[in-house]
């Protein structure tokens, strides 16, 4: 059985996303730490997190950090 295009792109797709996940969780710590010496709240730091191990960019998840609370 041949694989299409479009199963061999999503396979891509899967194996990035599931890629940035784990350096997301690997990451968090640190990530944690440094933005509570910067003074962020903890649900700041969540949905910032959130946004990371989505497809958001760091741009979009330094804009969540400074949404009001």
């Amino acid at each position: 059985m041949e694989e299409s295009v479009e199963d061999v792109m999503g396979l891509r797709l899967l194996a990035k996303g599931h890629d940035r996940l784990a350096a997301a969780e690997r990451e968090l710590p640190a990530f944690e730490a440094r933005l509570r010496q910067l003074g962020y709240s903890s649900r700041a730091i969540h949905r910032a997190y959130r946004v990371l191990c989505g497809p958001g960019t760091i741009a979009e998840a330094l804009a969540v950090l400074n949404e009001p609370a």
